[in-house]
């Protein structure tokens, strides 16, 4: 089972002292959760594993990543308020680091906060802005997961002739 391998992982990171492998453990580990559906476990081994990568300087790029994937479970908490703050620091630091493709993903992740929390408009202005980014930058899978964040959107909103194109 994932969950066991990871955590001894985890086990044998910490005899060890390694801290980067360490953060890689409770980034896996809470995954797995995630895919369990056990979100509140899930928030607490991703949150360590970013106070981690802070702790050791690890690149701005893994840290934006990893704020998103903080973000992602928030979101699934309902943490609205604690995912936006979280997810517009990752958008902020994938911007610094030039990477529009981090910034595309993590602009769905708000999209996806927006929808949750039926704001439907910003969500239709992050979601469109999103795969402005990705298509520009020619990333076909992101596009398409854009357009399906649309789809919804506008499926939420009943104008099914706005979805239509996206699906």
């Amino acid at each position: 089972d994932a969950l066991n391998y990871f955590k001894k992982a985890k086990e044998q990171f910490e005899k060890a002292n390694h801290q980067e492998g360490l953060s890689y453990a409770y980034n896996h580990i809470s995954w797995v959760l995630v895919e369990k559906k056990q979100y509140t476990s899930a928030l607490d081994y991703i949150q360590e594993a970013l106070f981690i990568r802070r702790k050791i300087n690890a690149s701005s790029e893994q840290i934006s990543n990893t704020l998103g994937d903080v973000a992602t479970v928030q979101v699934a908490l309902k943490k609205y308020s604690a995912a936006k703050i979280a997810i517009n620091e990752a958008i902020q630091l994938a911007r610094k680091l030039n990477k529009p493709i981090i910034v595309s993903v993590h602009q769905l992740t708000l999209a996806s906060l927006y929808l949750n929390n039926n704001q439907l408009n910003e969500a239709i202005a992050i979601a469109q802005s999103s795969y402005q980014i990705a298509h520009k930058a020619n990333n076909r899978l992101q596009c398409m997961k854009c357009a399906s964040a649309l789809a919804k959107i506008y499926e939420k909103q009943q104008k099914y002739h706005l979805a239509y194109p996206y699906l």
